[in-house]
């Protein structure tokens, strides 16, 4: 993490928690994001009231991950859960990432409407990276929390480069993480944590609805360094 580009450090914490919502599970990917756990815990090991915060859903992460990696579970067993959590409606831990769905309890809500065109707006295209599944690209639902992520850390790099421009950036940052990730997360990381607490996105989903509090707040008064190499 660099100070001299604090945004842009956020965006890359972002970009990186979107990750597992995003991409289907493969072994490369599973020690990728261990390696990515090991390197947040060590941006955060200096701040005692943030490591009480952050630990425990990283740690359960850390856990979740090692089991694959290690062989404990194999990597289909890891694709499974991928598939009934976020695929498989006639399974019993069926919870599809959308925040229509999770805020709403309809798809292609008002949420969907809103975000279409505001990442039409502001030059987004979440499906543009190719390593997103290629199912949820074909999905075409805007509100899904993966894009939603990756839109946030697409506002803060735009806020890191484009100076003239900073303060508007950040207050889309802002009032996108307060109206939409958020209160989204909040109720998202309680429904994995009852329905699928045994997989690898109870834990994250949690990790992340905390950092992204730690976001918002940073978005103002940056006080951690970002880690570059995730």
């Amino acid at each position: 993490m660099s100070t001299s580009a604090p945004y842009r450090g956020l965006s890359q914490i972002t970009a990186f928690l979107a990750a597992p919502f995003l991409q289907e599970p493969t072994l490369t990917l599973y020690q990728r994001w261990y390696h990515g756990l090991h390197l947040l815990k060590d941006a955060f090991s200096s701040n005692a009231n943030d490591m009480k915060t952050f630990f425990p859903a990283l740690e359960r992460s850390r856990e979740q991950l090692e089991k694959v990696i290690s062989g404990t579970f194999s990597i289909e067993t890891a694709r499974q859960d991928f598939y009934d959590i976020f695929f498989v409606p006639y399974s019993n831990r069926y919870q599809p990432p959308i925040e229509s769905v999770v805020r709403y309890q309809t798809i292609w809500g008002k949420p969907h409407q809103e975000l279409s065109e505001r990442y039409q707006q502001n030059g987004f295209d979440p499906y543009a990276d190719p390593s997103i599944y290629t199912p949820f690209r074909m999905l075409g639902i805007t509100d899904m929390l993966g894009f939603e992520l990756a839109y946030l850390a697409y506002t803060l790099d735009q806020a890191q480069s484009i100076k003239f421009a900073r303060d508007l950036w950040l207050q889309e940052a802002r009032s996108f993480l307060s109206e939409h990730i958020i209160p989204f997360l909040q109720s998202y990381h309680r429904i994995l944590n009852t329905y699928a607490d045994d997989s690898l996105y109870a834990p994250w989903s949690t990790l992340t609805y905390d950092m992204m509090q730690h976001v918002l707040e940073g978005i103002t008064s940056f006080s951690v360094e970002v880690f570059e190499d995730a």
